[in-house]
């Protein structure tokens, strides 16, 4: 009698070498899994720190292109924030008002009570983490402002935290001043022409422009003129007008060395003797106007007589 020998058939489990295959696959995805999610986080890091510079920036020269009240670090002291020595906290004037600045409120000129302005500190203009005395990028690098003649930049060092890089290590900056390209996003010009008619005087006379904005050094309101001595050289203003010749016509401008600064700005126009104060001894003047300057070149103007006044 023949018994043949049937095989066996394994019930359940995985044999030691199946049980390696399979932890070795769950391994090799697990990999791939961190890899990829590293990968995305450091889109996000690198997406938030952009982000971070582009706030920071809007923060204190403004934003061009809008007509809200968002107010902005030049806009309302006048100058950029200081940079503080050693890279120690070095855009701490974002949240923590200067020493002998004043804090935001309406001044009047001193001279000319028909001038007023919302001038000072109006911060904080940023959030930072909760005891944290840094402003930081999206990896937890401090942001760096890199200041030189000509130059202000804010930077974010990217992934790696040093200077330039490939990648997610790549420096992201914005770039405020850089006299070199000819960037500068805190500067705004302005020129226009005053037209004057009605004033028939014997008194040699000229007209000044005056710029009112804030005072960078003690956030009060200040007057500026196009040149220093309160004068604008036109030979036509030194005779004495002729009521029946029409206006004359006087051109200011505010550019190159003597341009402003950004942001909310009164103007007025001042006829008065040659050589002498414009505000204390003005025959005429202007009505004042109220802009918000922009980046770059703007026109404006005025006049005085003729029942501008």
């Amino acid at each position: 009698m023949r018994c043949d020998a049937t095989p066996s058939v394994r019930e359940g489990g995985l044999t030691l070498i199946e049980l390696l295959v399979v932890l070795a696959i769950l391994a090799a995805v697990s990999v791939v899994a961190v890899r990829g999610l590293d990968g995305i986080q450091d889109q996000r890091r690198f997406e938030r720190s952009e982000a971070i510079v582009a706030a920071t920036a809007r923060v204190i020269v403004g934003e061009d292109g809008t007509e809200d009240a968002v107010s902005n670090f030049l806009e309302d002291v006048g100058r950029l924030p200081a940079v503080a020595p050693g890279g120690d906290a070095p855009l701490r004037e974002l949240w923590e008002r200067p020493a002998g600045l004043a804090s935001s409120h309406l001044a009047f000129d001193t001279i000319d009570p028909e001038i007023s302005l919302a001038v000072g500190w109006r911060g904080p203009y940023v959030r930072r983490e909760p005891g944290d005395d840094t402003l930081r990028d999206g990896w937890g690098n401090p942001l760096v402002v890199e200041t030189a003649p000509g130059l202000w930049r804010i930077v974010s060092r990217g992934a790696d935290g040093l200077p330039d890089g490939a990648g997610y290590a790549t420096d992201l900056d914005f770039v405020v001043i850089d006299a070199a390209t000819g960037v500068d996003e805190s500067g705004a010009e302005i020129s226009g022409s005053v037209l004057v008619s009605g004033l028939d005087l014997e008194t040699p006379w000229t007209v000044t422009v005056l710029a009112y904005g804030p005072d960078p050094t003690s956030g009060e309101i200040l007057a500026r003129a196009e040149t220093p001595d309160h004068e604008q050289v036109d030979p036509t203003a030194h005779e004495p007008a002729d009521a029946e010749a029409g206006p004359i016509r006087f051109d200011y401008s505010f550019s190159g060395t003597n341009a402003l600064t950004r942001g909310r700005r009164v103007f007025r126009a001042y006829a008065h003797p040659v050589g002498q104060d414009p505000r204390t001894t003005a025959f005429a003047r202007s009505v004042p106007v109220r802009l918000r300057l922009r980046r770059g070149a703007q026109n404006l103007d005025l006049r005085i007589g003729g029942g501008s006044d």
